[in-house]
């Protein structure tokens, strides 16, 4: 029997290659992921920082991930596109858009937060690695 191999970006987003499912965490304050999505069912991802969408796919579309200069760059290039560095943030998401219309919101940051802050940077490197994570199960 194949073991289902799970790959993880922190506790927000986890890959289980095997059944070929993502696991998701819905709530902020969760300790880990809880809501099941099978990869066959997502109809598009948008990568949500403020209001903005920084970036967007779909099952056979661009590549979240290394849509601007590669994962580290993508929040960044959102940043510098809209006018400078803005010193705050108050909301990093990714919004997965289900075949039946549901949409599955994996809030990152919900609170206002310093952008040259710590907590910002390890959340900015948790988010581009969960991108990246799901490009990987859109990919496959």
């Amino acid at each position: 029997m194949r073991k289902n191999k799970v790959d993880k970006a922190g506790i927000y987003v986890h890959y289980y290659e095997g059944t070929k499912e993502l696991m998701v965490k819905e709530k902020i304050f969760a300790l880990k992921p809880k809501r099941k999505i099978p990869v066959a069912e997502i109809e598009s991802v948008q990568a949500i920082k403020d209001n903005d969408v920084v970036a967007k796919s779909g099952m056979g579309g661009a590549v979240l991930g290394s849509l601007i200069a590669g994962g580290a760059g993508l929040i960044a290039g959102a940043i510098i596109g809209k006018g400078g560095q803005k010193e705050y943030v108050e909301r990093l998401a990714i919004e997965i858009t289900l075949k039946n219309g549901t949409i599955v919101d994996v809030p990152f940051i919900t609170a206002r937060t310093k952008t040259k802050s710590t907590t910002y940077k390890e959340t900015e490197k948790t988010f581009n690695e969960a991108l990246d994570l799901i490009d990987k199960a859109l990919a496959n």
